[in-house]
């Protein structure tokens, strides 16, 4: 199973999706979900992008493995929340 493959069936599980369920998210048959899982078939750059969205990662983290995975984006999230706390906000000053 190549990367990419892994990375939509672990993704898929860790959302506690069934192969139907992402499918019809996406719009597409179980049996496409299933054949991007075993590497067997690759998505057009419509999914792709869905499933960007739908698992909240960057496509570089679906096609590449690498930057914006969930933990890394959590991590920017929660270190721009605690910035943003230590300053008291945004502020404009213009």
């Amino acid at each position: 199973m190549d990367g990419f493959a892994k990375r939509i069936k672990e993704l898929r599980i860790k959302k506690g999706y069934t192969q139907a369920q992402l499918g019809e998210k996406l719009g597409i048959s179980p049996s496409a979900v299933g054949m991007y899982e075993q590497g067997r078939r690759q998505p057009d750059s419509r999914i792709i992008m869905d499933l960007s969205h739908e698992f909240e990662v960057s496509i570089d983290y679906l096609l590449m493995g690498e930057g914006g995975g969930p933990r890394e984006v959590e991590d920017a999230l929660q270190g721009l929340r605690e910035g943003l706390k230590s300053t008291g906000g945004l502020m404009f000053k213009g």
